[in-house]
């Protein structure tokens, strides 16, 4: 991508998040916002990520003149799954978009909870799905990030005074400062895949392991885990798709103010 033609990424989607991720990268003219489409119900991310390529691309195309260079189609999308029981001592991961309501997510962790009293812990993996198409190249990256969840966790948040509360650390979370002062606008459980957050569970310390990782506040490993699978969570921008728009790209976003700020708040570890 030439350095007399400063880049250009066309990201088809509206995420707030992801488009504050993406200015981050160094060399960055502009991101370009372009509706992604409607989402089939599938479990099939990849498929989700590069419809939404398709949708946009006629549009993007007449936006940058006809041609891709200089320029960079970015999309990305991520289903939540969680692991259920089906029979007996058998269980499943089930793929869960976005929920319809709170009566969909408040069943989503009491099917976890079933789990978790036969287990001792409940799971869930979130899947993310990220593609970029240059001029000459089309790159795609699948990302996942899995989570335990505390057995005692699953039975309070499976109750109603623990899903109120969950709702509450969610409004807590979402419209904190650390938002606000990014000018990300406070959404709700309902807008994210399975209406399970990562960071609200964290702040509420039910989560037991991310990627295999004991969640210990005063563990520097246990930190990075997390860190890494937040920026999978909220971003969703796989390594090989970012180092295609940048080099440094990724780089650059594991440096990123609110990336590192919403870690420490929600593991509370104390940086050196």
């Amino acid at each position: 991508m030439s350095e007399k033609h400063p880049l250009t990424i066309y990201y088809t989607g509206m995420s707030e998040r992801r488009t504050l991720a993406l200015n981050q990268i160094p060399d960055v003219q502009a991101v370009k916002n372009f509706d992604g489409g409607p989402e089939e119900d599938t479990a099939d991310v990849m498929s989700i990520m590069w419809d939404k390529v398709a949708y946009a691309f006629p549009r993007v195309i007449e936006d940058a003149g006809g041609y891709l260079n200089g320029h960079a189609v970015i999309a990305a999308d991520a289903r939540t799954s969680i692991l259920v029981p089906v029979r007996d001592t058998q269980s499943v991961l089930e793929s869960k978009g976005k929920p319809k309501d709170d009566e969909a997510i408040f069943e989503n962790f009491s099917r976890m909870a079933l789990i978790a009293n036969e287990m001792g812990f409940g799971h869930y993996q979130l899947i993310s799905a990220s593609g970029v198409v240059t001029k000459n190249q089309r790159v795609q990256d699948l990302d996942r990030v899995e989570v335990d969840i505390s057995k005692k966790g699953l039975d309070h948040l499976s109750t109603p005074n623990g899903y109120d509360e969950y709702l509450a650390a969610f409004l807590d979370f979402y419209s904190s400062g650390e938002y606000s002062a990014n000018h990300l606008s406070a959404i709700g459980p309902s807008k994210i895949s399975g209406g399970i957050s990562l960071p609200v569970l964290r702040s509420m310390g039910i989560v037991e392991r991310v990627n295999g990782v004991e969640q210990v506040d005063t563990s520097k490993e246990a930190y990075e885990a997390f860190r890494l699978g937040l920026l999978t969570v909220a971003v969703g921008f796989g390594p090989n798709v970012l180092g295609k728009v940048n080099p440094d790209a990724m780089a650059r976003l594991l440096q990123w103010d609110w990336l590192n700020q919403v870690s420490r708040k929600v593991t509370k570890y104390a940086q050196d």
